[in-house]
């Protein structure tokens, strides 16, 4: 009989759901009413995710793009953008908090319309209404010991599973500090009312046993501007809300003068964290890092601010970080003993992710970066630093037998500046890429995830304002689907019998010398003089007192011991 413990992640329940989310907006006061809507597109993500108990609750924004025709004589076309929170909500039996949760969302459909039947719309307004889908799956880490070979002669059947097996788990804390200056167009600082905080892992790796997360964390601001005379150093942990029609960002708050406006800042401040994994360094030569995949559960626990005068926040974050190390393994299982003359077996179900294919392809990405109009030209291109390779989620598609993906490279191009002095100078861009990979067996209603891995990048200057790169990337992708799979567990080995306690032995016969030796006997590993006298029925100091030159505390195993008898 043979057994294997397989550590896998355990999908407690799954469930999907569709929301309607209704929204009206308005067009920037830079731009001209509507007139007319052309098209209006759009995508979902997904931006906090709450496990509680039987139910997880789902935080996301909808991003959404319209182009229009202005009302004006001429009847130009425009473009507006806007963001749409919303929060829904989706019961999963089960589930506990400190399980692991991830949530996929797509527009199933989206419109926009300048004026309906329900609501009175402005010229400078618009609606959109979009009906998304969400697909939601909570799992816990579970050991699970299974029969991958009988004893032989028994008859079984078994079937091969593609797992991700879990590799190793590790956990951090810590406490992510930045301070940030109020941007020159708006005022500066009176009070703060609130700060809002969220965190986005953007990539992780691993390197030398350990697990590297690239984080940004999103900071909202709500203040009130200081207009005249002093300024308070407020704080806070949590601060005073603000919402619905009493803050905005360029409006007036009820409680302040008007001399006293209310503002909104953003900041956006990326950090790096090491979490370590000491079950993975001694593991970590033998596997190649690109080989393991790692998902991160972030949550903050606490959040405090402070001004540091009227044009300076400092915010504080205490986070914790869960992650967890995986590899796709190959392990015929035993799935039901078919010989009846075999002792009764347990069988259990086992809901798992179990991969459907595996495949890598290389592409070649090329852009042309612009050098801003406030920058010298370029004469000569010395390095391209990568900051990062992201592929959003929302940008991943499973199509037949294939992986449609999107994604973006991060990257800073320091060249020399066509200038007598001839500094050196860095231009930052965002390059795009599309491609597919080829997984068989691949379909649209299973889940996708896709790497991305840098391996070679160029460039040089096409012109002072012009230069062009070059990134060939490996990417790789993984398609899974939830199934269920009956596994025999091993039977638990049988706990081992006690060690028998010594048989006492009768005391020394009538007019026995006391003293003298009754019987001598062969010292056996683990005895000890305390053993043979229990039940020899005779104490420690006579047994001693009979063997000079044994020491006690180190009883020589196969020599002998003379056992005397007590008065």
């Amino acid at each position: 009989m043979k057994c294997e413990l397989l550590k896998v992640q355990q999908v407690i329940g799954e469930t999907i759901m569709q929301s309607t989310i209704s929204e009206i907006l308005r067009v920037p006061e830079n731009k001209p009413g509507v007139e007319q809507i052309v098209s209006v597109d759009g995508f979902v993500r997904i931006r906090r995710i709450e496990v509680i108990e039987d139910k997880i609750i789902v935080h996301g924004r909808l991003h959404v793009g319209v182009v229009y025709v202005g009302l004006l004589d001429s009847k130009p076309v425009h473009y507006t953008h806007e963001r749409v929170e919303f929060t829904q909500f989706a019961e999963v039996p089960g589930c506990v908090p400190g399980m692991v949760a991830r949530v996929d969302a797509r527009i199933l459909d989206l419109q926009g319309q300048c004026d309906s039947p329900h609501h009175h719309v402005a010229p400078d307004m618009y609606e959109i209404i979009a009906l998304i889908e969400i697909n939601a799956r909570v799992t816990q880490v579970q050991e699970i010991n299974v029969l991958v070979e009988p004893d032989p002669g028994v008859s079984a059947m078994t079937q091969r599973v593609r797992v991700e097996e879990i590799i190793t788990t590790g956990q951090l804390q810590d406490i992510i500090q930045a301070s940030f200056t109020v941007p020159d167009e708006k005022p500066a600082i009176e009070r703060i009312l609130d700060v809002g905080a969220e965190v986005f892992c953007v990539e992780t790796k691993v390197i030398d046993g350990q697990v590297l997360i690239e984080a940004d964390a999103d900071l909202q601001v709500m203040y009130v501007a200081l207009t005249g005379g002093g300024h308070d150093h407020g704080h806070g942990h949590g601060g005073e809300q603000c919402g619905g029609d009493q803050c905005g960002d360029h409006g007036e708050h009820p409680i302040y003068p008007d001399s006293q406006p209310v503002h909104h800042m953003h900041h956006r401040y990326h950090f790096t964290e090491f979490v370590p994994v000491p079950d993975l360094i001694a593991k970590y030569r033998l596997l190649r890092a690109r080989d393991l995949r790692v998902s991160v559960q972030d949550l903050i626990e606490y959040l405090s601010f402070d001004t540091r005068g009227p044009d300076t926040i400092k915010v504080e974050l205490v986070m914790s970080f869960n992650v967890i190390v995986t590899k796709t393994r190959d392990v015929d299982i035993v799935t039901a003993i078919t010989d009846g003359t075999a002792p009764n077996y347990q069988v259990q179900t086992l809901t798992l992710e179990q991969v459907v294919g595996e495949a890598h392809t290389q592409t070649l990405v090329t852009d042309e970066i612009r050098v801003p109009e406030n920058e010298p030209g370029a004469h000569q291109l010395l390095d391209l630093k990568i900051i990062r390779i992201h592929v959003p989620r929302e940008e991943i598609v499973l199509l037949n037998d294939k992986v449609v993906m999107g994604g973006v490279v991060h990257l800073k191009a320091i060249y020399v500046a066509m200038l007598d002095s001839q500094p050196v100078h860095a231009v930052e861009a965002w390059v795009k890429f599309r491609s597919f990979i080829a997984i068989p067996g691949a379909l649209p209603d299973m889940v996708g995830y896709v790497t991305a891995i840098l391996e070679h990048a160029t460039g040089h200057v096409q012109a002072p304002d012009s230069i062009k790169v070059e990134l060939v990337l490996q990417l790789i992708g993984r398609v899974v689907v939830v199934s269920q799979i009956d596994t025999v567990l091993c039977p638990a080995a049988p706990m081992p019998a006690p060690a028998p306690s010594p048989t006492p032995t009768a005391p020394c016969p009538p007019g026995f010398p006391p003293g003298a030796i009754r019987t001598t006997v062969t010292i056996q590993p683990g005895d000890t003089v305390f053993q043979y006298a229990i039940q020899y029925h005779v104490s420690m100091g006579r047994i001693i007192a009979a063997n000079p030159g044994v020491d006690p505390n180190n009883l020589v195993v196969g020599s002998t011991l003379n056992i005397p008898c007590d008065p």
